[in-house]
């Protein structure tokens, strides 16, 4: 994780948790092994989906501080299941120049076939809004209103001797096929 990250989630008095030590989080039952996935959750939910998965990619942008910021939205049959934001240093794109060319296509389809590719403990935490996660989230999803929280999951994942931070948030309809 960046330091600009971490100076963010101190200001932001989040705590992410080990999933294994997060049980305080009341994790629904439908979410429980989705978040639990260590490889791509890409692949997780377009298992799930039956065909019906696609990405949207909302954007990247270039920080000074935390190098490229790309941020998606999974969708099952329309339905926004997870937004995910993908922070990588200039370090990890100048050893991983093929990050670039993804466009709209999924960072997992390709990051976990990778050689030297090693993700960290997944952690586990609740989004309240405010959160600069959360906040994006709930607007790119296009969700009416604001859910008293979300969850959402971070990994780093080491490419050799590089690194990048994944950041999931599990919108209110993820795992289900029909809005609820």
């Amino acid at each position: 994780m960046t330091l600009a990250e971490q100076k963010r989630e101190q200001a932001d008095n989040v705590i992410w948790q080990p999933v294994g030590d997060a049980t305080g989080l009341s994790i629904d039952a439908h979410l429980r092994d989705l978040v639990s996935v260590t490889g791509s959750l890409t692949r997780c939910l377009r298992d799930l989906c039956s065909g019906a998965f696609s990405l949207r990619l909302l954007g990247e942008r270039n920080e000074v501080e935390q190098g490229l910021v790309r941020e998606v939205l999974m969708l099952c049959s329309d339905l926004p299941w997870v937004f995910a934001q993908t922070v990588i240093p200039q370090s990890t794109l100048a050893g991983n120049p093929w990050i670039r060319d993804l466009g709209d296509r999924p960072l997992g389809d390709t990051l976990f076939d990778r050689p030297g590719v090693v993700r960290s403990n997944l952690n586990l935490t609740r989004l309240r809004r405010g959160h600069h996660l959360y906040d994006r989230a709930v607007r790119d999803a296009g969700l009416a209103g604001f859910p008293e929280s979300l969850l959402a999951r971070r990994s780093i994942v080491r490419i050799v001797d590089t690194e990048l931070t994944i950041n999931e948030v599990f919108l209110p309809d993820a795992g289900y096929c029909q809005p609820r």
